[in-house]
């Protein structure tokens, strides 16, 4: 069962009434939750993400078919790009959001993206064609503006350059007013689209090294270097920054980085995934990463701590192995002496049941020896 409460402006807690107190949702079997500043998921037990709430930026992800075109999904609605169908039967594991974009973690450890897009909390280069497309819908609107502010301006400037349009007091603008006056009745007919990824997209992560060494500074290995796929375990979402945890405990990030919240030195933005390299993490694995508003936290353990415990382990395992054996053997040996304590037992009784008849037959023999005597007497 689901259950949300607040105030619902913008539909975040997926019905219709102010939610003062606490009201369970019409969705079954869910096994994970998540939220945004502004909306909302919850996943069932077969897979299927379900989302409600803001949708200015088409963070929930819902398909124009289901009413993604909305700007407020007002109930949870399903999310078919993110169907295990559609991802060779990997369901999400994770999801996390910020203020107006979303991060969802699949089972195979991929990371896909939906929403805000100018700065790059989705993670993709400006060159990707979900980059492009955006590119174009605002200079598509753009366009439209400027030959709306054409039909304005000669609405109040005729064509020979006098201004037709007084103000309020009765008085002719000047011509700067009525450019003026026409530029923002145009900004207000045609207002320019919010940066956003439309479709839900997937992030690369760089390759990373099989074995970590702590003299790398940066993702510039030398070919002797082995590398493989990045495989994504944990992922965490600011207000407009992410970080991503990889199997092998190296940490990514990406967003915004105004307030150094990316872990990257000074920088203010970065497009893709960067793993962070510095002197403070270069011999740290990674556990986990979380984010706040501008701030981001991380909890690792040492490398060599690691490969200490492991040591430890075997250690450990060998002496519970030794201890194994001894405790077995002392068993052997207690199980031999008892039995050869029950085989001495029944050798001893089996020698005084003999000398228990001998005396028996001696004693019975003299008792018929005295008789005899006393029958002579008489």
């Amino acid at each position: 069962m689901v259950f949300a409460n607040d105030v619902s402006f913008e539909g975040r807690i997926g019905h219709k009434t102010h939610g003062l107190t606490p009201e369970r949702l019409a969705l079954k079997n869910i096994v994970l939750v998540g939220s945004g500043s502004y909306h909302s998921f919850a996943v069932d037990k077969e897979g299927k993400v379900y989302a409600w709430g803001l949708n200015s930026y088409h963070q929930t992800g819902v398909s124009d078919e289901d009413g993604g075109y909305s700007d407020v999904i007002t109930t949870p609605t399903i999310v078919s790009a993110l169907s295990p169908d559609q991802h060779g039967g990997s369901k999400v594991v994770q999801i996390v959001a910020g203020a107006h974009h979303s991060l969802f973690l699949l089972s195979n450890g991929e990371v896909w993206a939906i929403g805000r897009c100018d700065g790059h909390e989705v993670g993709i280069s400006d060159d990707h064609s979900e980059m492009k497309a955006n590119e174009e819908r605002k200079e598509e609107a753009r366009k439209e503006r400027s030959e709306r502010e054409k039909e304005e301006l000669s609405k109040r400037i005729d064509g020979n350059g006098e201004v037709t349009v007084r103000d309020e007091d009765g008085e002719l603008l000047t011509k700067e007013e009525a450019e003026f006056q026409a530029k923002e009745q145009a900004a207000k007919s045609v207002p320019l689209p919010n940066d956003f990824v439309l479709n839900l997209t997937r992030l690369t992560f760089p390759l990373e090294p099989k074995q970590n060494d702590a003299s790398f500074k940066a993702d510039d290995f030398d070919e002797d270097t082995e590398t493989e796929q990045t495989r994504i375990v944990s992922i965490a979402a600011g207000t407009r920054h992410n970080f991503a945890v990889s199997s092998r405990g190296y940490v990514y990030s990406w967003g915004v980085g105004a307030s150094s919240q990316l872990g990257q030195g000074n920088e203010e933005e970065i497009e893709t995934p960067k793993r962070i390299w510095n002197t403070a993490l270069s011999n740290v694995r990674v556990l986990k990463a979380e984010t706040g508003g501008q701030h981001s936290v991380i909890v690792g353990i040492d490398r060599e701590w690691e490969g200490k415990k492991k040591e430890r382990e075997e250690k450990k395992r060998a002496r519970d192995e030794e201890e194994e054996k001894k405790k077995r053997v002392e068993e052997e040996d207690a199980k031999k002496m008892e039995v050869d304590g029950k085989k001495g037992d029944k050798e001893e009784v089996k020698e005084n049941g003999e000398n228990g008849e001998k005396v028996e037959v001696n004693g019975a023999s003299e008792e018929k020896e005295g008789d005899e005597a006393e029958k002579k007497e008489e």
